[in-house]
């Protein structure tokens, strides 16, 4: 539905039921696209789903939007609670579609939580349905949780096969992954060229809001890492300023790091400083974790070296806790530059194994096969594939035969 047609249904009276329930679940994604009210955004979107618009499973793909906008604005334990709530109705009605949607969404609202080890299941999870659009927009959040679990080859490999894309708005976040992972193994150059066509394709539909499409901050990144600075600056300011209209944490949080990286100096400190200060109580833990590292890292710069060992250690530890041993990694290298001993969590056993690596592990000790164990579970067979052979390697084993012995071994998890 078009914007100004959304506009004149709500300017009237607006009756219950489905139907109401249904643009005003529209509504609160127009409201997350533009990014200008973030509170009608959420009143529009708990107030679709009291109304029902989640409760229809022929109309649960626009009821999506809702959720969607939930995420957005940093809502996170509403938008996974009822995206649980729609897998499971799914799931029981056998419905294909809903399933893979829905675990699609929860995948996002995960991963911008900060929780990748379970965003990274619920992403492959959701690989029943293959639509164009869905298809890429799976692959940019795989790729970007991939590359914070510091598996690079892994995140490339998977955002540089040919897809097909579909419509613009779900090249977005698929261009934007791509750019991180290309900016993480040295490609500035093309990285900033998809960065800049993220903005590109956002100005021409509308979308201002950094929680949708953060592509200003990352241009900084890149311009930044090529001599630009002044060119960096303006676009990561302009990205603070969107991102204070917006409200929600999470964006407001990124902006004002990478403004804060790009400046540097006690001015640069400052704007680290208020990062962690905005992030701290937000849910997104692993961007919290991110700026408390920038934040070490820059006053061990500045010979704070005994008051970054505290910060670092802080971040690091919630980086581990994510599941995000790249940015642990380079914490820990911050740490060792003040003198101080890296942190590190070792997992091993069952410990190891995420839920659905689990489930599957215990189904195929039991003698399923792969086929019945995919078709329980509403997945394809490669994916059963996926985490049997996962979890083969976590548990230290080479075949189905040996899971159920290994299964009933003790876990250990080690702080050091």
């Amino acid at each position: 539905m078009r914007a100004d047609h959304l506009e004149a249904a709500l300017a009237g009276p607006l009756d219950s039921g489905i139907g109401a329930s249904l643009l005003l679940a529209q509504w609160s994604h127009e409201e997350a696209r533009r990014g200008n009210d973030r509170p009608r955004a959420v009143e529009y979107a708990l107030e679709a789903q009291r109304q029902g618009a989640l409760d229809d499973e022929n109309e649960l793909l626009f009821a999506m939007n809702s959720l969607y906008a939930l995420v957005l604005a940093g809502e996170f334990g509403r938008a996974t609670s009822a995206l649980s709530s729609a897998i499971e109705a799914a799931a029981t009605h056998g419905d294909l579609v809903n399933l893979s949607v829905s675990y699609l969404v929860r995948g996002i609202a995960r991963s911008e939580s900060g929780d990748l080890r379970t965003a990274e299941e619920d992403l492959r999870m959701g690989d029943t349905l293959q639509w164009p659009g869905l298809e890429a927009e799976r692959a940019a959040y795989l790729a970007d949780v991939l590359l914070e679990q510091g598996l690079t080859a892994e995140a490339t490999a998977t955002i540089e096969v040919p897809l097909t894309v579909g419509a613009p708005g779900f090249a977005l976040h698929f261009l934007q992954a791509r750019g991180r992972v290309r900016l993480e193994v040295g490609r500035v150059d093309e990285a900033l060229s998809d960065f800049l066509e993220v903005g590109a394709i956002a100005t021409s539909l509308g979308i201002a809001n950094p929680a949708y499409a953060a592509w200003q901050s990352q241009a900084a990144l890149s311009l930044h890492r090529l001599g630009r600075r002044d060119e960096a600056q303006e676009h990561a300011a302009a990205e603070v300023e969107l991102a204070r209209t917006w409200g929600a944490p999470r964006p407001l949080g990124i902006s004002l790091r990478v403004l804060g990286l790009i400046e540097g100096g006690a001015s640069g400190e400052r704007l680290l400083r208020e990062a962690v200060d905005v992030l701290a109580d937000s849910g997104a833990k692993l961007e919290h974790a991110r700026a408390l590292i920038d934040l070490g890292g820059s006053m061990r710069r500045a010979n704070s070296r005994s008051d970054a060992r505290d910060v670092l250690r802080r971040g690091v530890d919630l980086a581990l806790q994510c599941g995000a041993a790249a940015l642990a990694s380079r914490g820990n290298e911050e740490l060792a530059a003040t003198g101080a001993r890296p942190r590190s969590v070792v997992l091993s056993g069952v410990e190891e194994l995420t839920a659905s690596e689990r489930r599957v592990a215990h189904m195929a000790a039991e003698g399923k096969s792969n086929k019945q164990i995919a078709q329980t579970l509403f997945v394809t067979p490669k994916t059963v594939e996926q985490h049997l052979g996962r979890t083969y390697r976590k548990l230290n084993i080479n075949s189905r035969r040996n899971l159920a012995a290994a299964l009933a071994g003790g876990d250990a998890a080690i702080a050091i």
